[in-house]
């Protein structure tokens, strides 16, 4: 039997806004010949939340502190002799945070490539957007400033810019605090959610829908939306239904998946968020789903807007004129499904993955 000589890729350790099962596939596709790839994650949501596959599992929050160790240096140890490559989301490695530092090196010595993909949140100051969601106003309106970054985060960066080989970041934002990453936005399985959002003929009366399903709520300056929702229901001009559900303060969405799925096909008016500067998958799924988007982005960010984007920018101040502004204002279907298809499909980034995981 002939020895496998493709390359070896491991996609790890956490899986974040649904990547892994999409690059995988998209690797069988594209690069089977020369890749395989495998993934190994170490905390995931269940199936009822959305059903997505991995190679090796471990949901390391439902049990204790010994047995995700003894797992990790497990996996560790057969990883060395397993994989070419490495590509971690969110910096979150194989090991526990504070042997981050010895496994990157352990890599390095051994000739791996390391990828260090980040997000967001992994880099971006929890404290700096809380501080961002008071001051939001004054942030539109004025030139102050806050730390982007926490110590924890700066170790993180600090590592990444040691060890990695390649740092990727999905909203250019992320830009200002690592300048030497390369910036490559969120990819959608277009197919997969074109089926799950497929919106069944019905009849339409003339109530308008709007959404509004934070993930994060403090994130996503839902305060500022529900006020802002509140002031349009309660004017009789508009005929509209808000849709807003929230989370119990226990998990991290206030819906499931596929329950989210079923709200955007009812949805004329999706909001993403008042706070981050950048939009983020729902509001391209929101864009599949042929509602209108809005979302908030940093002027400061405008240069990497796509052309003909149909994402509807806005702000904590302009909002309510927003909202109605496109009540009832119609839709070009085509135009939005031909930019997501152009600027968020990853067969667009073939050439760009290619060098990412086959180049030393």
């Amino acid at each position: 039997m002939a020895k496998d000589k493709r390359k070896k890729i491991l996609f790890a350790a956490v899986d974040i806004g649904w990547r892994i099962e999409h690059y995988t596939k998209f690797i069988e596709k594209n690069f089977s010949d020369q890749l395989h790839a495998e993934s190994f994650v170490k905390y995931y949501v269940p199936s009822n939340q959305y059903k997505t596959d991995y190679t090796y599992k471990y949901n390391f929050s439902k049990k204790n502190k010994l047995y995700g160790w003894v797992i990790s240096v497990y996996f560790f140890t057969l990883s060395l002799f397993k994989y070419d490559v490495f590509h971690f989301f969110s910096g979150e490695t194989i090991l526990t945070r504070k042997l981050r530092g010895f496994e990157l090196k352990t890599y390095r010595l051994l000739g791996k490539k390391i990828i260090m993909h980040f997000v967001g949140s992994d880099i971006r100051s929890p404290k700096y957007i809380d501080w961002k969601s008071k001051n939001i106003k004054a942030f539109l309106t004025g030139e102050i400033s806050h730390t982007l970054t926490e110590p924890f985060q700066d170790d993180l960066i600090s590592d990444a810019l040691k060890y990695a080989d390649e740092i990727i970041v999905s909203t250019p934002d992320l830009l200002e605090i690592i300048p030497t990453a390369t910036y490559i936005p969120i990819f959608i399985d277009i197919a997969k959610t074109t089926t799950e959002l497929n919106k069944h003929s019905q009849s339409k009366n003339d109530e308008i829908v709007i959404l509004h399903a934070p993930s994060n709520e403090r994130l996503k300056g839902s305060k500022y939306i529900y006020d802002t929702l509140e002031k349009i229901l309660s004017n009789p001009k508009y005929n509209v239904k808000v849709l807003t559900p929230k989370t119990d303060g226990k998990s991290t969405y206030s819906v499931t998946r596929y329950e989210l799925f079923e709200l955007m096909k009812k949805s004329d008016i999706i909001i993403d968020q008042m706070i981050i500067g950048w939009y983020g998958l729902q509001a391209v799924e929101g864009v599949l789903a042929q509602a209108h988007v809005i979302s908030y982005t940093d002027n400061k960010l405008n240069s990497y807007i796509k052309k003909d984007c149909p994402i509807i920018q806005a702000n904590v101040l302009t909002l309510e004129s927003t909202i109605i502004d496109y009540i009832n204002k119609p839709i070009d279907q085509n135009k939005s499904i031909k930019w997501v298809g152009e600027f968020h499909n990853i067969e667009s980034y073939k050439s760009i993955l290619s060098h990412l995981w086959l180049n030393k």
